[in-house]
């Protein structure tokens, strides 16, 4: 008797009623640059190579070039006060109350307010409907493989962020890859 049909006939069935499931993906940053190159050169940057390089960089030393990365945000602790004398027993049992809210309103703080999202670290409170919706799409849509919407959702935010002529402090940094020689990051890459 040959199970072989059957086996196959079962797997064929499983693969048919298996939901399509849109998973993560790690770029290779070869990869990564091949995609951004023109994007960039459509944006007339004057050594778009140079600029892909720091970018490239940056996110490989933020994200791993995982288009999963979720970076929560926290809000920096509120700023201490010595907790007031009090003279009597019934102030001081009103302080202990309002020591209690004023503790889990700061529990409330601990949690973040902003998240970033995906490869390129959007954040949350701003591009996605989480927030105030910039790209009109669910923050899950910045964390799968598909990385179209995720350039799109950036390109968004950097016009908003040229239009605002906000100096904000969630803007990446690329300190860490301005020492980067550009010729040698993508020197394996083919552009």
């Amino acid at each position: 008797m040959n199970s072989l049909p059957v086996i196959a006939s079962a797997m064929l069935v499983l693969l048919t009623i298996t939901p399509y499931t849109t998973e993560a993906k790690v770029f290779e940053k070869c990869e990564l640059a091949t995609i951004l190159l023109p994007i960039v050169r459509d944006l007339n940057y004057t050594n778009p190579v140079e600029l892909i390089s720091k970018v490239i960089c940056h996110f490989n030393s933020t994200t791993g070039l995982n288009s999963s990365a979720v970076t929560p945000v926290q809000r920096p602790p509120p700023p201490t006060t010595p907790p007031r004398r009090t003279k009597t027993t019934r102030r001081f049992r009103h302080h202990d109350k309002r020591s209690r809210s004023s503790s889990s309103s700061s529990e409330k703080r601990d949690q973040p307010e902003n998240t970033l999202l995906g490869l390129f670290q959007l954040p949350s409170k701003i591009v996605c409907k989480d927030g105030k919706d910039l790209c009109h799409l669910e923050c899950s849509k910045l964390t799968d493989d598909d990385i179209t919407d995720d350039i799109d959702c950036g390109k968004a935010l950097l016009q908003l962020k040229e239009e605002s002529d906000d100096n904000d402090d969630d803007q990446p940094s690329f300190f860490e890859c301005f020492d980067t020689n550009v010729t040698s990051y993508l020197s394996d890459c083919q552009l």
